[in-house]
């Protein structure tokens, strides 16, 4: 990580950019809104490392954006302007900007350069069509800028260049502000957003208690439905071994069925796999085996009584309707 990185992830926790807008609100794949506010009250997880390490896909998109911006300036003769610093609202202080560039000489309109590796989410060039996110961070630097549009440049992975046209969308633009305020309200009582999915929850409540609770009944009810769920996926995947197991017999020692021009599936003999005999080396080897074991982050397994007697009882009342195809799978 470059110096440069570790002065933009701090200055990242004194506001909410245009790349947090779409995870602050909820509509980011990348993101949640737990995600964002870790990063704002500085969280670290075990190992030290903050919520929002450099990607090989944004290193690559810095390193590219004097590129996209020049093949802007070349496709459209308007010269760009980036800004020095960060921009604050003056309306919304909690809202900050990076800007990729300034129009020079075109009042109200910003840049956004973007890299990609494909075209999914992308609509025709110089449509509103691109991705949630980026349309997000357009309407969140409008905002902060009072700029009325933005281009997006962009340079996909075959080296196709294109430009979307994102204007300003005033009924989006105060839902989302909405948003960030009462995200940010949380940022600044220290009150985590609610989990949104399992990876949530597990950083939510990273450290375990040696305490226990007494199960509700909805508690019961939805173990019910895990072990239903649990039984239905363990039948799923002997289904599928022994539809594969009837597919090798078929092929014997052909490594490959086609259909025409299609591979359907393939058996190949592979290169065995080089290990590492870690009891031997520790034995042969005590001291320098010391010196590289380290301990590695705490973590707190889910472990999934299924022969609870409890479980068992519920699961009978829920698993009819939630196991419809349940005959076909246990082959009766």
């Amino acid at each position: 990580m470059t110096q440069s990185h570790k002065e933009w992830l701090e200055e990242r926790k004194t506001g909410i950019g245009g790349s947090d807008a779409a995870a602050v609100c909820g509509m980011s794949p990348w993101a949640t809104p737990l995600d964002v506010y870790m990063e704002k009250v500085g969280y670290l997880d075990a190992v030290g490392r903050s919520a929002k390490e450099e990607t090989p896909d944004m290193r690559r998109g810095t390193l590219l954006e004097p590129v996209v911006l020049q093949m802007y300036t070349d496709e459209t003769g308007i010269v760009v302007h980036k800004p020095e610093t960060a921009l604050v609202s003056t309306v919304y202080p909690f809202m900050r900007a990076n800007l990729d560039g300034v129009a020079v000489g075109h009042e109200k309109k910003g840049i956004e350069a973007k890299t990609a590796r494909n075209r999914a989410g992308w609509g025709e060039p110089y449509s509103v069509e691109i991705p949630l996110p980026y349309l997000f961070q357009c309407q969140h630097n409008m905002v902060v800028s009072g700029l009325d549009v933005f281009d997006v440049p962009v340079l996909f992975g075959d080296f196709e260049f294109a430009i979307y046209t994102v204007p300003a969308d005033r009924e989006f633009q105060e839902l989302m502000v909405e948003q960030e305020r009462a995200f940010w309200a949380k940022v600044v009582a220290r009150t985590p957003p609610e989990p949104v999915n399992d990876a949530d929850v597990s950083k939510r409540w990273r450290v375990s208690k040696p305490v226990s609770r007494k199960a509700t009944k909805a508690d019961l009810e939805i173990g019910g439905h895990l072990l239903a769920v649990r039984e239905y996926f363990t039948r799923l995947e002997a289904y599928k071994e022994s539809l594969e197991a009837e597919l090798k017999r078929s092929m014997e020692d052909v490594e490959a069925l086609v259909c025409g021009e299609e591979t359907i599936c393939t058996w190949k003999t592979g290169k065995g796999r080089t290990c590492f005999d870690k009891d031997r080396f520790q034995k042969e080897h005590p001291e320098l085996y010391a010196e590289y074991v380290y301990q590695s982050a705490a973590s707190r397994p889910f472990l999934f009584k299924e022969k609870a007697k409890c479980l068992q009882i519920m699961k009978p009342l829920l698993a009819e309707n939630l196991l419809p195809n349940r005959a076909l799978l246990s082959g009766s």
